[in-house]
C-alpha cells in the first residue's frame, strides 16, 4: 500500500507514515469532517520498476469558488450535477413523514446550546427504542431485547416547529452516517461493563458519554465510586440483570464495533448485520409511530449509600440525584415517592440545583430519603422503588429483606432443614408477593432462612 486515506475519527492530519517491515515512508491523510478540507495527493510512479517513488500531499481548506473557477467549463459541468442533486434533495426533504406532540431533543447545556453528550436525552432514548421496534417488526430478524444509542451519532433535533410537523429532512439529519443496524448477544456482565464505559478513559476527548437506552432498561450508579465500580444495579424488563444471562442488543455498526471506547460491545457473540440502514429505519419508525411524544423518564439515576439489605421495622437512608433530563421541555421533579412491594413508604422533596463535576456525570435535583421498612415485610428479594410523578422516572433498587429481627447487613446462619425446594424466582418477584408455605410458623421461618442462604450462595 503506497498511500493511505483514513476516515471516521474526524481528525485533520497528513504525515509520513513509516512502512512496516520495509524502508521509507508513505503518506497518511485524513481530512477533518463535513468536507472542510480536501486531501490533495500526488504520486510519482516509475513504470519500469512499477513502483511509487515519490509523493506530495496537503490538506487544502475548501473555500467558495472564485470567479476563475466558476468560469472553468469542467467546474461548471460538475457544479451542475451537485446543484441538481441539492435541488432534488430539498424537494424530497420537505415531505412530511410524521408529527411530534413536543420537541424530542438531545440534552441541552446550561448555556442553552444543544448536544450535551454527557447527559441522557429524550432523543437518544427514542432512537434506542426505535432499534428494538424496527428489528422486531414483522418480516425482520426479531429477537432484540435491548436497544442502545451513542450520543455522538445524534446530529440534529426533532423540534416539530411547524405545528409538530416532522419532515424527511428532519429525520435524515439526525443520523446522517448511514450505519447498518447490528445485533449481538451480550452477557449481562458485558452489558454492565458497557454501561460502566460511559465513564471514558483519561485519554478520551470527553470524560463521560451518556448512552441512550430502550425503555425497558434502567440502572443506578454511584458517581463517586472508583473506575469500573460505578454501576450499582441494572434492571431489564423489571427484573435484575443477570451477569450470566444472555441479552440480544441492537445498535448501529459504529457502536457495536466498539466505537467511542465502548469496547464491551466487542465481547458480544452471534453478530448479525441486518443490512438495514439506521437512517432509513428511523424514518420508517417515525411514520409508523406518529404522533410521537417525548419520554422524560430518566434511565440512569445516581444513588448514594445505596442499600442492598433492609430489615423489617428498621430505617434505611440513601440519596438519589440526577432524576431529571435536560432535553427541551423536560419537567422538574419536585418530590419523589418511595415504595416497597406495592406499599408506600413516603414522599420526599427534591432539592433543585445542578451538581458540579467531577464526579461525572453532572446531576440536577437531589433527594435525601429515610424510610422505615414495614415490620411485616416478607423476607426475601424485593425492590425499593423511587418514582417521579412529573417525569415518570423510576429508580429500582434491588434489596434483600432480612428475616424479622435480623438487622440490615447481619449474616444469617445457614439452616440444615431439608425438604422440597422453595421456589422464589418468577413473575411475582418484583411485587414481593411470594408466599412461603409450611406446617407451622417455625417451619415457615426456617424455610425463609434456607431461602435467604441459597440466594446468597447463588449471588
Amino acid at each position: 500500500m503506497d498511500a493511505i486515506f483514513t476516515g471516521h475519527t474526524h481528525q485533520l492530519y497528513s504525515w509520513d507514515g513509516p512502512v512496516p517491515g520495509g524502508s521509507g515512508t508513505r503518506p497518511v491523510v485524513q481530512t477533518h469532517f463535513y468536507a472542510q478540507y480536501l486531501g490533495a495527493l500526488q504520486l510519482g510512479y516509475d513504470p519500469a520498476t512499477r513502483k511509487v517513488t515519490q509523493y506530495t500531499y496537503t490538506n487544502r481548506p475548501v473555500t467558495a469558488p472564485t470567479a476563475a473557477c466558476a468560469a472553468d467549463p469542467d467546474y461548471a459541468k460538475a457544479a451542475s450535477v451537485v446543484d441538481a442533486a441539492n435541488a432534488y434533495a430539498e424537494k424530497v426533504g420537505q415531505q412530511q413523514i410524521g408529527t411530534v406532540t413536543a420537541p424530542i431533543t438531545t440534552a441541552y447545556k446550561t448555556d442553552g446550546s444543544r448536544d450535551d453528550r454527557s447527559r441522557e436525552s429524550t432523543l437518544s432514548n427514542a432512537i434506542a427504542q426505535s432499534y428494538v421496534d424496527s428489528i422486531n417488526a414483522p418480516g425482520r430478524p426479531g429477537g432484540v431485547q435491548i436497544g442502545v444509542m451513542n450520543p455522538g451519532g445524534v446530529r440534529a433535533e426533532l423540534l416539530g416547529e411547524d405545528g409538530g410537523k416532522v419532515t424527511y429532512s428532519d429525520a435524515a439529519s439526525i443520523m446522517p452516517f448511514n450505519n447498518t443496524i447490528v445485533t449481538k448477544k451480550l452477557t449481562g456482565a458485558s452489558l454492565r461493563k458497557a454501561l460502566e464505559q460511559q465513564w471514558q478513559p483519561a485519554t478520551a476527548s470527553r470524560p463521560y458519554l451518556a448512552l441512550g437506552l430502550s425503555k425497558n432498561v434502567s440502572y443506578t450508579y454511584d458517581p463517586a465510586a472508583a473506575d469500573g465500580k460505578h454501576i450499582t444495579s441494572v434492571t431489564v424488563d423489571g427484573k435484575p440483570l443477570q451477569d450470566n444471562g444472555i441479552y440480544t442488543v441492537a445498535s448501529n455498526s459504529f457502536l457495536m464495533a466498539g466505537g467511542d471506547n465502548f469496547e464491551a460491545f466487542g465481547e458480544g457473540t452471534g453478530t448479525s448485520d441486518s443490512g438495514l440502514i439506521d437512517q432509513t429505519l428511523f424514518i420508517e419508525w417515525i411514520k409508523s409511530h406518529s404522533p410521537l411524544s417525548p419520554s422524560f423518564a430518566k434511565h440512569g439515576v445516581a444513588v448514594t449509600d445505596q442499600p442492598t439489605q433492609v430489615a423489617p421495622g428498621k430505617s434505611v437512608s440513601f440519596t438519589v440525584s440526577g432524576v431529571d433530563l435536560t432535553s427541551k421541555g423536560a419537567p422538574t421533579t419536585t418530590s419523589v415517592a418511595v415504595g416497597l412491594a406495592g406499599r408506600s413508604l413516603g414522599d420526599f422533596p427534591v432539592t433543585p440545583g445542578l451538581s458540579a463535576a467531577p464526579p461525572y456525570p453532572t446531576r440536577n435535583g437531589s433527594a435525601d430519603i429515610t424510610v422505615t421498612i414495614p415490620a411485616d415485610a416478607v423476607a426475601g428479594p424485593a425492590d425499593l422503588i423511587v418514582t417521579s410523578a412529573q417525569t415518570g422516572t423510576t429508580v429500582t433498587i434491588p434489596v434483600t429483606v432480612t428475616a424479622s429481627g435480623v438487622p440490615s447487613g447481619t449474616a444469617t446462619a445457614t439452616s440444615t432443614v431439608t425438604g422440597p425446594p422453595v421456589i422464589t424466582d418468577g413473575p411475582a418477584r418484583s411485587s414481593n408477593s411470594a408466599v412461603l408455605l409450611g406446617g407451622s410458623a417455625l417451619t415457615a421461618a426456617l424455610l425463609a432462612g434456607v431461602w435467604i442462604a441459597v440466594r446468597r450462595a447463588r449471588v
